[in-house]
């Protein structure tokens, strides 16, 4: 009795996996988006991979990806460079994941994550990234949970996105692939008016980052074994942001420089900007914002890497 019941699971859980297999295979096809955002993962990995020794490195979220001009970067301080950054929700074990694959010999690493860290990832976000550019999987803890979790995740993703686009028929973003630079800098945003609220903002707890510097570390120290270099820097944020925020993100700066086994190359207040420099989140910035903040940075390695 009791074998017939679980053989008769087993079955019924194989149909359901084929049907949403099935499923998954005729919907993705139909919306999936090459220009997505989150496709230029693959150029910045292949740029990573085929850089040569001696590069410069940014990881983190869209604090980079949006606050950088890295090209200028590059020629200030005579070294390639590839910003690496594309989305906090990817989690912070992703980011280190995909870079520590490639490290070599000489580079140097600037990691800049957003404050709230968080190592793991948005499964939703992972579900299209993954359907995009598959060989991502290998950066992707795939657990028979995780698999569950990312099989749900693609479903819903599938739905929703058939709704988005055969219904809502969506206008171009600035959130695309082609609006990216060779170095992996967000540009579509320059000529943009910012937006007349910034999204992000709200109140931060005082939280325990013990597991995402013991990630950190983790990656500094392989990064270490390689003869490469990793820097930490605080990222950009709206400065009545960090005022409203102040004690947890003290807290946040003294784990930070208690426990992180790299050196520190700014503090805080290095990048915090007034709202008017930021194009539509507190930790994205506009144009004008971009550039002082690259000024600073290229200042800031000049003295060193010296």
């Amino acid at each position: 009795m009791i074998r017939k019941f679980i053989s008769e699971v087993i079955l019924l859980l194989a149909i359901i996996s084929s049907l949403c297999a099935f499923l998954k295979k005729l919907i993705t096809t139909r919306i999936r988006d090459k220009n997505a955002y989150i496709a230029t993962t693959l150029d910045k990995e292949k740029r990573l991979t085929e850089l040569p020794f001696n590069k410069l490195i940014f990881v983190g979220g869209s604090n980079l990806t949006f606050g950088l001009d890295c090209k200028k970067i590059s020629d200030s301080i005579k070294m390639p460079t590839v910003n690496m950054s594309v989305h906090a929700g990817l989690g912070l074990d992703f980011m280190l994941k995909e870079t520590m694959a490639s490290i070599k010999q000489g580079d140097v690493i600037i990691l800049s994550p957003e404050y709230y860290l968080g190592k793991d990832g948005d499964r939703k976000l992972f579900a299209q990234l993954l359907d995009i550019n598959p060989q991502a999987s290998k950066y992707v803890i795939n657990t028979f949970n995780d698999n569950i979790r990312l099989l749900v995740a693609e479903l819903q993703r599938c739905v929703s996105g058939l709704f988005y686009t055969f219904i809502t028929n969506p206008s171009p973003s600035v959130y695309e692939k082609n609006n990216f630079t060779e170095e992996g800098d967000m540009v579509g945003h320059l000529e943009i008016a910012n937006s007349t609220s910034l999204s992000g903002r709200g109140k931060m707890l005082i939280s325990d980052y013990n597991n995402e510097i013991i990630s950190m570390n983790k990656f500094i120290t392989y990064a270490n074994s390689v003869s490469a270099k990793v820097y930490y820097a605080f990222p950009c944020f709206s400065k009545s942001e960090y005022q409203l925020n102040k004690d947890a993100l003290d807290n946040f700066c003294y784990q930070m420089r208690a426990k992180l086994n790299c050196d520190i190359i700014n503090t805080p207040e290095t990048f915090l900007f007034q709202d008017e420099y930021f194009f539509d989140t507190v930790y994205h910035l506009n144009k004008k914002g971009r550039e002082i903040r690259t000024n600073t940075m290229i200042s800031i390695l000049k003295n060193r890497l010296k």
